[in-house]
């Protein structure tokens, strides 16, 4: 006889893997329904989308119309123009993430991409992803950027945590002030719960 189900290990691949497709399945999920300020394919390569949302998640699960997609695929043309005008930023966006990936992941390079895709948005980083709320981003973040999730330990606010992080690399991104705590904007920055 084999071993029960309940008792079989699950090895830390195996739950890579399984937090890898949670995470992309609520990504896939909000793009696909028209809830995210990301470009067509979520700023990646058509072939890469397709690969995607084949693995992850099952689009037949997701009821959108003829005139949804329409709508959706016009909105997305908008925020592709949005991205092209902020390239040299979203780029710079995407080497901060890569520099704190974690590389034993499979698609943490897509993750980086449509983050810093999505960073060029006016609204909260977890609402241009369409996820349902701020802490499933710090999750995701916490899974594929590690380090930069653990050096959040004020909980700012995403965007700024990584406009912040730009800032005192040296690039060209205003700081407002010396530190955070003699900043004007330190009540929009952070929030008090996680």
């Amino acid at each position: 006889m084999g071993t029960p189900i309940a008792e079989l290990a699950v090895t830390p691949i195996d739950n890579y893997r399984w937090q890898e497709q949670k995470i992309w399945r609520a990504l896939l999920a909000g793009f696909i329904t028209g809830r995210t300020a990301l470009p067509t394919y979520m700023g990646l390569k058509a072939e890469t989308f397709a690969k995607l949302k084949a693995q992850m998640i099952n689009e037949a699960e997701f009821e959108v119309s003829t005139q949804q997609k329409q709508l959706y695929s016009q909105t997305q043309r908008l925020f592709a123009e949005l991205i092209a005008g902020r390239a040299s930023e979203r780029d710079d966006l995407f080497r901060l993430l890569m520099d704190h990936a974690n590389t034993e992941l499979n698609w943490y390079k897509e993750v980086a991409w449509v983050l810093s895709n999505a960073s060029m948005s006016s609204y909260h980083l977890w609402q241009s992803l369409g996820l349902d709320e701020r802490p499933t981003l710090g999750r995701l973040i916490g899974f594929y950027f590690p380090t930069l999730h653990a050096g959040n330990v004020n909980n700012m606010r995403w965007k700024r945590y990584f406009y912040k992080q730009l800032c005192e690399r040296g690039g060209d991104y205003v700081c407002k002030a010396p530190n955070c705590n003699q900043c004007s904007s330190f009540k929009e920055c952070f929030i008090d719960s996680p």
